[in-house]
């Protein structure tokens, strides 16, 4: 017999009254129980787990139901039939009968832009969150959870997929076209990994089956081949990954952009043990006299797992900032930054910039200092600031920083010195060595160390590791120039967001790459049509006109007063 409150009420739902008038309406058992299941799925999916195990038993022994009545050789055909089908959650000839089956349209398995799994339940979509402790259970959240700040919530079985429960109620309306279309587009990008039909013939076979209101909401037809063509490009078997960079043969096909445009444009080739290869437009090119002001900077995490970094260089078009090559470096030598800046040299021979903005990094400085002796080398402030924020961490005065407001605003008049005009640099220093607290002493001399230069015992000064020729932001200020090529660290953060992983395999950066390139096109296309350049939000744009402001008022007499004003202007987050 069914043992316990849970297993009884379970049992007795199945056999009660209810179902008993309903077969002498001419229904079949086996449907009556099926529909009751849909009806009460909170009760079955619970008890489920614990009676399964005594229902056969009870089955086989013919043993007494609760209800006071033998089991049927029909009961048991009906009872084995459906136990199948709940341990599959594949009751599916019961939705074209039952009346809950609209119900059930919102609990299907969809694929996400990116190839992961949702669950579409009841006009909502999930995305996958974790499991449970035990294993057994799969937790989902609702996909406009940082959209809509939305803290709804659904829990299914993991071996079967059978909604447990939902918890929270949405903070939005539903979304069955959503949910449509994304049906329609992941049959799309099937039938384009599963077949060799044309996107034209895989948009004519899933638009066949969708309803008008779904058509309404589809993508254009021009965007729909593309995502198909790009979906078979990724599902291409790729090149096994090379076991070391002198090895690394390249098909051709990696080599291209679309329309048979060259997008390889350096490789120091096969034998090299200091393998370099620079990725980007062809088409670049043609503008590469106008690039005037650069911008550089390296990153570690997407770098391929056979190469040290990735190395962009991004230039600056009336206002845009487009990145125009990136390039795979074996390590991070002076003569290898050499190497990068003469290829790119030979590669585009009118590429001749003024202005190359960097981070604080001495061997790719005297390397650009060497390739571009006109060039004018800038530090960013942005990177000045960051090896500010190292040292703190390092003489352990981090907690001070956070906690404390005077300590912090008077670490950051350090740093403000660099928009002190270059002659009245020392005199400012002297003021500020007056008037900064002892614990910001050691601060103090290694900022003089190594930005301004230590007075040896002979009355000269020591050359400091970066001049302040290279860190001063003075006259960028007054002519309104960039200070920072955080640029370069937003496109390193973009490409990283596309690749969803650190360290990819050579073959998937450079697909992850033309990707990043295409959504660079269009933001070039917005340039070429006249568009505005994108703004600086309020706040930024308020304390880069105040910033220059106190700049234009600068005066030697106000050294320590001026480098204050300046520091309440930022801050070193």
């Amino acid at each position: 017999m069914l043992r316990g409150a849970s297993e009884a009420r379970a049992w007795a739902l199945c056999t009660s009254s209810e179902v008993l008038q309903t077969q002498e309406q001419g229904r079949g058992r086996n449907e009556v129980l099926q529909v009751r299941y849909f009806k009460h799925r909170h009760v079955w999916v619970s008890a489920i787990i614990r009676w399964e195990k005594h229902l056969w038993k009870v089955i086989n022994t013919r043993a007494e139901c609760t209800e006071g009545f033998w089991c049927s050789e029909l009961l048991t055909a009906s009872l084995r039939r459906l136990t199948y089908k709940i341990r599959d959650t594949n009751i599916s000839t019961s939705h074209s009968r039952s009346s809950m089956a609209g119900a059930e349209v919102g609990t299907q398995r969809v694929s996400s832009n990116r190839n992961h799994e949702k669950r579409a339940h009841n006009g909502y979509l999930y995305c996958f969150d974790k499991m449970n402790a035990a294993g057994t259970a799969n937790f989902w959240r609702c996909d406009r959870r940082y959209m809509e700040h939305c803290k709804a919530r659904l829990h299914t079985t993991a071996a079967t997929g059978v909604v447990i429960k939902e918890v929270n109620r949405h903070c939005h309306g539903g979304e069955a076209d959503r949910i449509n279309v994304t049906i329609v587009r992941g049959e799309a990008k099937r039938r384009a990994e599963e077949t060799m039909e044309t996107p034209a013939m895989i948009l004519n076979e899933v638009y066949g089956g969708a309803s008008v209101s779904t058509m309404g909401q589809m993508p254009a037809e021009d965007a729909m081949k593309k995502m198909i063509r790009r979906r078979r490009t990724t599902t291409e078997d790729a090149p096994p990954q090379p076991v070391n960079r002198e090895a690394i043969i390249i098909p051709l096909r990696y080599t291209t952009y679309p329309e048979g445009e060259r997008f390889l444009l350096y490789d120091s080739g096969v034998g090299d043990v200091e393998r370099i290869l620079i990725l980007g437009r062809q088409w670049n090119a043609t503008w590469s006299s106008e690039m005037k002001t650069v911008f550089a900077d390296g990153t570690l995490n997407i770098a391929p797992p056979l190469f040290a970094q990735v190395y962009v260089l991004l230039a600056s078009k009336r206002g845009f900032i487009v990145p125009v090559l990136y390039a795979l470096l074996p390590d991070k030598r002076e003569s290898t930054y050499c190497r990068i800046f003469h290829a790119v040299k030979a590669t585009w021979p009118q590429f001749s910039p003024e202005t190359i903005s960097m981070d604080f990094e001495r061997a790719a400085m005297n390397a650009a200092s060497s390739v571009f002796p006109s060039a004018e080398i800038c530090g960013c402030f942005f990177h000045l600031m960051r090896n500010m924020k190292k040292q703190l961490s390092l003489l352990g005065l981090s907690g001070w920083y956070k906690n404390d407001g005077n300590f912090a605003l008077a670490a950051r008049m350090i740093i403000a010195m660099a928009f002190v005009p270059l002659e009245d640099l020392d005199a400012v220093f002297r003021q500020l060595a007056r008037q900064t607290p002892r614990e910001l002493w050691p601060v103090l001399d290694w900022f003089e160390q190594n930005y301004m230069g230590r007075l040896n015992s002979f009355g000269g000064c020591q050359r400091p590791s970066f001049p302040p020729n290279m860190w001063s932001t003075y006259q960028r200020t007054l002519q309104g120039r960039d200070r920072t090529n955080n640029f370069a660290e937003a496109a390193h953060r973009r490409l990283r967001s596309e690749l969803s992983v650190d360290h990819p395999t050579i073959w998937k950066f450079i697909d992850g790459l033309r990707s990043v390139q295409a959504g660079r096109d269009q933001h070039f296309e917005c340039f070429v049509r006249g568009d505005e350049p994108p703004r600086k939000r309020l706040k930024y744009v308020r304390a880069d006109q105040r910033i220059q402001e106190a700049v234009q008022r600068f005066t030697v007499d106000s050294g320590v007063l001026y480098l204050r004003g300046l520091a309440h202007n930022f801050a070193m987050n």
